[in-house]
């Protein structure tokens, strides 16, 4: 079954991509590389936290942050790196964890700030180049949407040599709107000067990407890589587990007929 045929009505000249969970994937959960940050500089000098209070802790820390500083401190002109000073900050604080010196909490977060900054952090999902490739082929127009800082398009995506493969980038940091938000699908569209309709959206996020995409008159797939899907996603057709089933549900030729 073609779900957006190509000789429909509106044919998809674009994807656009989210990053974090789509394109790209950690290598160590986050509770790990706090834990390690913190007993790297402890040296035995304070009590760190266990991975799973870091889990817990490192969630309250996170929202409690993007609370006080929607867009990763977009309106209150904070960089990736002071956004992310105080979400740290914030998941230890959570934990308990008590700093002799404000020196001792800078080693700790230089070291988890640095370990991001290393391409070896990460991996891209094998289905994501096959599909880049292959939108290309199409003469496809691609692009990404991304709730996060700048820094993950600026640094993340070109040490992992992806930056080329698209035409476009919208983060929610830079533009001040996150999804759902029908700003930020609008300034993809855009961006890449494509009308809504002829737009189809990717991402791991089933409220932010699929319904938030849906809403703003872009073509989605849900992409549940998991297997793991609120009910309601898993009562539609446009729920996939890899990027490999893009080509098959979508198209039987070109995309623009």
């Amino acid at each position: 079954m073609l779900l957006y045929p190509p000789q429909g009505p509106a044919p998809i000249k674009c994807i656009t991509l989210d990053i974090s969970g789509t394109i790209t994937g950690e290598q160590q959960p986050v509770e790990t590389v706090y834990c390690e940050g913190a007993r790297w500089a402890s040296r035995g000098r304070w009590e760190v936290p266990s991975e799973d209070v870091m889990r817990k802790a490192f969630s309250k820390g996170f929202h409690e942050t993007m609370k006080e500083f929607p867009c990763f401190g977009y309106q209150a002109g904070l960089d990736s790196k002071q956004w992310w000073r105080v979400a740290v900050a914030n998941s230890f604080r959570h934990c308990g964890t008590s700093f002799p010196t404000e020196g001792d909490f800078e080693k700790v977060f230089t070291r988890i700030y640095q370990h991001y900054a290393a391409a070896d952090a990460y991996h891209v999902f094998d289905d994501v180049v096959p599909l880049l490739d292959w939108a290309d082929s199409q003469g496809l127009i691609l692009g990404v949407i991304t709730n996060n800082t700048e820094r993950i398009v600026l640094d993340t995506l070109p040490m992992l040599g992806l930056h080329r493969r698209f035409d476009f980038f919208v983060s929610s940091h830079a533009l001040g709107h996150e999804k759902p938000s029908r700003e930020i699908f609008a300034a993809a569209a855009a961006m890449g000067n494509v009308e809504p309709g002829s737009i189809l959206h990717i991402g791991d996020t089933y409220e932010a990407d699929y319904k938030g995409a849906r809403a703003a008159g872009f073509k989605a797939l849900f992409l549940s890589r998991g297997g793991e899907a609120p009910k309601e996603a898993e009562a539609i057709p446009h729920t996939i587990d890899s990027l490999s089933r893009v080509r098959e549900l979508l198209f039987s030729h070109g995309a623009g007929g």
